[in-house]
């Protein structure tokens, strides 16, 4: 988009997801009243102000649950929710599970990478393909993006 206000305002927003109430300090430092700084955000982006500041803190939740141990109360916090319910409510509604079975579902993926014998991945256009061994079972994982 051509929005250099709300471009702006993007590039705050990637660096301060987690700071307490950040739509008000987005919408501050646009210089831009409320309501139109809503509106151009809207139009330039496809999301809300909100939306897409719960969507950064879900992604960032997502890649932490997926790399570390860390306690689900603390990703909560550092990604800006000072309630996990909240944070465990709303990562449910946007991913469809919860960041327990979440997590789980990658240590799986990992465990599963354990077991395997000589992988092949070839990338294409959509996505990457992996053929791969499990003792004497082939299979063939198609990933797309």
């Amino acid at each position: 988009h051509e929005d250099a206000t709300i471009a702006h305002s993007q590039t705050w927003i990637a660096e301060n997801y987690e700071e307490t109430n950040p739509v008000a300090k987005m919408t501050l430092l646009s210089g831009l009243n409320a309501r139109t700084f809503k509106r151009r955000f809207k139009s330039a982006t496809g999301y809300t102000p909100l939306e897409y500041v719960q969507t950064l803190r879900i992604e960032e939740a997502k890649q932490m649950l997926e790399t570390s141990d860390e306690a689900i109360d603390d990703i909560a916090e550092s990604v800006g929710y000072d309630e996990p319910n909240s944070f465990r409510r709303l990562f449910k509604r946007t991913t469809g599970v919860s960041p327990n079975r979440y997590r789980l579902r990658f240590k799986d993926i990992s465990t599963l990478g354990d077991l395997l014998c000589s992988p092949k991945s070839y990338i294409f256009g959509g996505g990457m393909l992996t053929d791969i061994k499990i003792k004497n079972i082939n299979m063939r994982i198609t990933y797309e993006y």
